[in-house]
């Protein structure tokens, strides 16, 4: 049998560090033996391991950790496995100037460089480790950025770059979610913990729309991306420690916040709007069992059951070929989208005759879920595990953004004309969200096309403006989990003191989603640093 080539991965960013282990290990002859997020471990590690080949990241600087980048460093990782190849990445050298090289690596790759052929280096590594004596030989070793894009690429960069503009779309929708929610406060069809009172009619209209808009595709493509990520975590942890991971994640968070933390924005609510004199003490004891309330975390309970369903699909095809097949997918055409909004259109009104939209259906009389839209979630989890085995989301054509631009503004158009022409404000609104009549229909078929347009609309644009050292991304991606638990926490406190305000819906609309965004993002930040809270959020 043939000796893997074993490899260590130091890099401080856990989620790069997950996604070069997972794209490695698809390599026969590769073994990921180890994994630093330190210069201190990489040194110890290098010394009890000594790997065949270490993939070294540089630009640790930039997200404000402990600085790895020195000739000393790597000198001594060098000294404490002598016969490990070091291969480093780094954005620096991206000019036609020389770079000098630090000394004690062998290799020296700049960031943003074609990947299929790193890969290809990584794979013929023995053969390159022959080739390092002749290399060595040669005392002035330069490597410039221009040369380097052709014959190598980082593997870095590319899941660098990937993960932080998806870290940005995923801020993107937590913040449409509480935008959302703030937009039901004030008058958006829908509900939310605490609505106020004073509400008129032109905001109610406003951000009804908005919401719809929204709720057509925010939380469809969130599935999507945690259908993208779940192959990778099951291949790399196996089943126990895929599943242990998942019930820390996903059910510690959903069971507190169900049972403790909802009692915060719910007694506040309350208090505001239905005169309880109870104190937060009595509330709290007497609605422990009676009143649960899941709140955002129906999303942890629905992403437990697809994850269990994914679980059950993996024991059921132990197929290394199927893996192989499922990598040589192609990207999905405009035609296939198309195609695909088709269906979610016909499966999202084929669910709305049994329960309308809008609707919610009680779960262990625990979880309220729209049904209507579960289909729709499926079918994106479902591709999120595809794009990820077939690099999708890298090779989606960038020439397709106009197109899908395009047909996102002509869908924000007709969704009022729709309405509006359906008489939706003459009672007719109902028969929009069931029934076997045209108004069903057509708003079906606005739904799957809007699904389709917004995400790739806002995946396409943000994807070509998000660079891999994106500092945004690096504050906010760590913190979006937490931002989308705590968020009713936050907001139900700012709209009620709002609610004092003699002021427009709509005003109260802005006042309240600005601060609410910024105080989320900032206190998830301070959560996170508590000992034992960053392994759960």
């Amino acid at each position: 049998m043939e000796q893997k080539i074993r490899v260590m991965i130091v890099n401080d960013y856990p989620a790069v560090r997950a996604d070069l282990r997972t794209m490695l290990e698809l390599m026969d002859n590769i073994e990921v033996v180890s994994e630093a997020s330190s210069g201190s471990l990489a040194l110890q590690l290098a010394q009890s391991i000594h790997p065949d080949l270490i993939l070294l990241d540089l630009d640790r600087d930039q997200r404000q950790t402990e600085r790895i980048d020195d000739s000393n460093f790597l000198q001594q990782i060098k000294d404490n496995s002598p016969r490990s190849t070091i291969f480093v990445f780094s954005v620096v050298g991206c000019d036609t100037q020389p770079i000098k090289l630090p000394t004690g690596l062998d290799a020296y790759f700049i960031k943003g460089a074609d990947t299929d052929h790193l890969f290809d280096q990584i794979r013929n590594f023995r053969n390159q480790e022959e080739r390092n004596i002749e290399m060595q030989q040669t005392s002035n070793l330069q490597v410039r950025a221009v040369e380097q894009v052709k014959p190598a690429a980082a593997i870095q960069a590319m899941v660098g770059t990937r993960l932080a503009y998806i870290d940005i779309l995923r801020t993107i929708l937590i913040i449409l979610v509480i935008l959302v929610h703030a937009a039901v406060t004030y008058g958006a069809i829908g509900s939310w913990t605490y609505e106020d009172p004073v509400q008129d009619e032109i905001a109610a209209i406003s951000l009804s729309f908005f919401v719809i808009a929204c709720q057509s595709f925010f939380m469809g493509l969130y599935f999507f991306f945690a259908g993208f990520f779940t192959p990778g975590a099951y291949d790399r942890k196996g089943l126990g420690r895929f599943w242990k991971e998942r019930l820390l994640r996903l059910g510690i968070p959903m069971v507190l916040y169900t049972w403790f933390l909802s009692k915060i924005p719910n007694y506040l609510d309350a208090v505001a709007n239905q005169g309880m004199t109870l104190s937060f003490g009595q509330f709290f004891v007497r609605t422990f069992w009676s009143d649960a309330d899941e709140g955002p975390t129906w999303f942890l309970f629905a992403l437990l059951i697809f994850s269990a369903g994914y679980t059950l699909w993996r024991l059921a095809t132990r197929n290394a070929g199927l893996k192989q097949r499922l990598s040589k997918v192609p990207v999905p055409s405009t035609r296939v989208l198309l195609l695909a909004s088709l269906l979610m259109a016909i499966l999202t009104f084929a669910v709305s005759q049994v329960w309308p939209l809008g609707k919610m259906t009680d779960i262990f009389e625990i979880f309220s879920l729209q049904l209507q839209f579960f289909p729709t979630y499926i079918i994106l989890f479902t591709a999120g595990a595809v794009a990820y085995r077939s690099n999708w989301l890298a090779n989606l054509p960038d020439k397709s953004l106009r197109f899908w631009t395009w047909c996102s503004a002509v869908l924000l158009i007709t969704l009022p004309t729709l309405f509006f022409l359906g008489g939706a404000t003459d009672g007719y609104l109902d028969a929009f969200m069931g029934g076997l009549n045209w108004r069903c229909v057509s708003f079906s078929l606005w739904l799957g096309l809007a699904c389709i347009a917004f995400s790739m609309t806002l995946t396409l644009w943000v994807r070509k403006r998000v660079g891999s050292n994106s500092r945004l991304a690096a504050f906010t991606g760590p913190n979006n989990f937490a931002v989308y638990l705590i968020h009713p926490l936050i907001l139900v406190p700012i709209t009620i003191s709002l609610s004092y305000l003699a002021i427009p819906s709509l005003a109260k609309f802005g006042l309240a989603s600005v601060p609410s965004v910024i105080l989320c993002f900032s206190i998830a930040e301070v959560l996170r640093r508590i000992p034992g809270v960053k392994e759960i959020l």
